[in-house]
C-alpha cells in the first residue's frame, strides 16, 4: 500500500497544479500559487507525522572518539564484506545500481527533454505525469498479483521490466523529436502507459527481491549498502545526458545513452543465479508474495 498511496497522492497534486496551469494565465503568479500551495502541504503534513513517531533506543553507540561519518564509513564497509557471502544478492544489488543509470534515470532526463527540446506545454507536461502517476498505481498492484499468484519468477519480471526500457530509450529519439502535438502525444503513450508501468515495477522489484536473496531477518543489516550504492549511481546517467547535450545540442544523442545501461542491466540480471541465491541464503521455498511491496 505504502506505493499506492505515494502515486495516488503525487497524482492529485498534479491534478491540482494542471488545474491552476489551466485557471492562472500569468506563468508567474502559476509559480507563486504552486510554490505556495508544495511548501502549505509541508508545513502542515510534516509536524503531523514527525508527532506520530515514537522513541526509539539506539541499536549501537558511537565509540569514544568515533565521528558519525567514521562510523558510517566503517558499517557500509561490513555490509559489504558480509554480502560477499551472498554472491547473488551483490550481483543484483548492482544490477539494480546499474538500471538506476538506465530506465529509472528517465525520471530526471524526461522533464529537460520534454519541457527545453520538445517544447511541451505545462498542460502537456502535467497531463504526461498524471498518465504516469495514474498507471503507476495499478501497475504495482498487478505486480503483486503477480508475485502473490507465482505467476512469474523475479527473473522473468526483471526481464519485462527492462524491455519497457529498452523500447522506451529506443522509440523515444526516433519518434518524439519535434515540439508537435503529435511528438507530444506520443511521449504521453510512452513516459505515461510504458513509463509508469516500468518504474513502478523497477522500484518495487529493486528491494523486493534483492531480500529473497539475503537470510530471512538480515536483510535490514543490508539495507544502507543497498541505499548508498543506488544512491552512488543515480547521477551518473543525468550527467552524461547533460555533457551530451551541452557538448552537441543533440537531444536525441543524449537520450540515447540510457540505452547501454538498460543492455548493461539486462546482461547483469541474467547473471543472478536467484535459485542458487534462494538455496544459499535459506530461503528456496519462500514465496515471492511473502517479499513484494506495493
Amino acid at each position: 500500500m505504502r506505493q499506492f498511496s505515494s502515486y495516488v497522492s503525487q497524482l492529485v497534486f498534479v491534478i491540482l497544479v494542471s488545474a491552476i496551469n489551466f485557471v492562472v494565465t500569468d506563468p508567474a503568479l502559476q509559480s507563486t500559487i504552486i510554490a505556495a500551495m508544495a511548501g502549505g502541504w509541508f508545513a502542515i503534513s510534516t509536524p503531523y507525522v514527525l508527532l506520530k513517531f515514537g522513541d526509539h533506543p539506539a541499536t549501537r553507540k558511537l565509540k569514544e572518539g568515533q565521528s558519525l561519518l567514521n562510523a558510517t564509513v566503517s558499517q557500509l564497509f561490513l555490509e559489504f564484506t558480509r554480502l560477499k557471502k551472498y554472491p547473488e544478492a551483490m550481483k543484483l544489488m548492482f544490477a539494480s545500481a546499474i538500471m538506476q543509470c538506465g530506465g529509472a534515470a528517465i525520471v530526471q532526463i524526461g522533464p529537460i527533454y520534454m519541457l527545453v527540446f520538445l517544447e511541451m506545454p505545462f498542460l502537456w507536461y502535467n497531463l504526461t505525469l498524471g498518465v504516469l502517476l495514474l498507471i503507476g498505481s495499478p501497475s504495482a498492484a498487478l505486480l503483486a498479483w503477480i508475485c502473490k499468484n507465482e505467476k512469474l519468477s523475479f527473473r522473468m519480471l526483471w526481464v519485462i521490466d527492462i524491455a519497457f526500457f529498452i523500447v522506451i530509450s529506443l522509440v523515444a529519439p526516433l519518434v518524439a523529436t519535434t515540439p508537435t502535438v503529435g511528438s507530444w502525444a506520443i511521449t504521453v503513450v510512452l513516459a505515461g502507459l510504458l513509463g509508469g508501468t516500468a518504474l513502478s515495477w523497477f522500484y518495487s522489484l529493486s528491494w523486493a527481491s534483492f531480500v529473497t536473496l539475503i537470510p530471512k531477518g538480515q536483510a535490514g543489516q543490508y539495507s544502507g549498502l543497498h541505499t548508498f550504492v543506488q544512491t552512488i549511481f543515480q547521477p551518473i546517467a543525468p550527467a552524461i545526458y547533460t555533457a551530451v547535450v551541452q557538448s552537441t545540442n543533440l537531444y536525441q544523442v543524449g537520450w540515447a545513452v540510457l540505452l547501454p545501461w538498460c543492455f548493461l542491466g539486462l546482461i547483469a540480471v541474467l547473471c543472478v543465479d536467484f535459485k542458487k541465491g534462494k538455496r544459499d541464503a535459506g530461503r528456496l521455498g519462500e514465496e515471492m508474495k511473502d517479499v513484494i511491496q506495493t
